[in-house]
């Protein structure tokens, strides 16, 4: 499952008042992913499930992007499929890239993304 936003577009209103940690910011981003994970599952999709934020937005780097993913993991299924259940795994990786590393990634860049100039 891949998330996208972008707050480097020429079109972006107010690019400096994205801020991806907030709390609000974060509780959208799992709702996201919870309830695309009931379609997926309602439909017997029963592949590992990668749930990739590709995000471009002002002073962003690698750190607060691996900061964001730390966070998304705690919001996540993660432990709670560690401590209880039977093995079966809701979620099997989390990971916050921009562009450039989506591309630069092994899987990922066969699927490449472009900016969109505006």
């Amino acid at each position: 499952m891949v998330e996208y936003k972008n707050a480097c577009l020429a079109s972006a209103k107010n690019p400096e008042a994205f801020h991806p940690m907030e709390d609000k910011k974060i509780s959208i981003i799992t709702r996201k992913f919870y309830d695309s994970l009931h379609y997926l599952r309602l439909l017997d999709k029963t592949k590992p499930v990668w749930y990739i934020y590709i995000l471009e937005y002002p002073n962003g780097d690698v750190t607060t992007r691996k900061r964001l993913r730390n966070r998304l993991k705690m919001e996540l299924l993660f432990s709670l499929q560690e401590n209880i259940g039977n093995g079966k795994r809701l979620i099997d990786r989390v990971d916050v890239l921009s562009i450039d590393e989506w591309n630069a990634d092994s899987q990922c860049g066969n699927f490449p993304v472009k900016r969109v100039l505006e």
